[in-house]
């Protein structure tokens, strides 16, 4: 994708994962990228509304409103980074995380710049929709595992279909930090799960979920 062309901005998905299966269909093994890369792949044509909803409600609330880059969004991260002294506050909408995604590179203010270009882009040409199947596609999502479809069938052992509103929120949580929110070691665990709260709690607060399905 070139990051600044408008009009060649394109969505970019690798080759689903290669599945290995005896003659009864049961799982023996998963073939990655000849690189060594991540493996876990696998399209999704369909988001469920459960997935949709707590992805938007951690990463990118207000995508019916902005057109790839959120100006709300960026003046609260300036002035949370410029009051602490520090980052503690990003305004990436996921537009900008899919074109970071496939074309990764050096978290610089330039770079930041060039994210924001492309995710202009690449809404203008795709629309809300098809940016948000792109990002549940090859979103990370830890230990080797790319998009939603695979990391509900690792972490669940279920289709994506059928995960509850907490598991969605749980695998929406892990995107922003896979390494820190690795489910695999306690520490991990924990900061993943207190995330996929809050992410519960602004699904409650917003109407999507009630307090009954949010205390289930």
């Amino acid at each position: 994708m070139a990051v600044f062309g408008w009009s060649r901005a394109e969505l970019v998905a690798p080759a689903p994962t290669l599945l290995l299966l005896d003659k009864d269909g049961v799982f023996l093994a998963e073939v990655g990228t000849e690189d060594g890369g991540e493996a876990g792949y696998w399209a999704l044509p369909d988001p469920p509304e459960r997935v949709v909803a707590a992805t938007l409600a951690a990463e990118d609330r207000r995508i019916a409103w902005h057109p790839g880059v959120d100006p709300i969004a960026i003046g609260r991260a300036v002035k949370q980074n410029v009051l602490h002294q520090r980052r503690v506050s990003g305004a990436s909408t996921l537009a900008m995380q899919v074109a970071r995604m496939q074309a990764p590179g050096r978290r610089t203010y330039l770079r930041k710049g060039q994210e924001a270009i492309a995710a202009l882009a690449i809404t203008s040409r795709y629309g809300h929709e098809d940016v948000l199947r792109h990002y549940l596609r090859i979103a990370p999502y830890g230990n080797r595992c790319r998009g939603v479809a695979y990391a509900a069938r690792r972490y669940f052992d279920k289709p994506v279909e059928d995960l509850t509103w907490a598991e969605a929120a749980f695998l929406a949580a892990r995107p922003q930090a896979p390494g820190r929110m690795n489910p695999l070691v306690p520490d991990g665990r924990i900061a993943a799960e207190a995330r996929a709260r809050r992410i519960l709690d602004i699904l409650r607060d917003d109407g999507t979920i009630d307090a009954a399905e949010h205390a289930r």
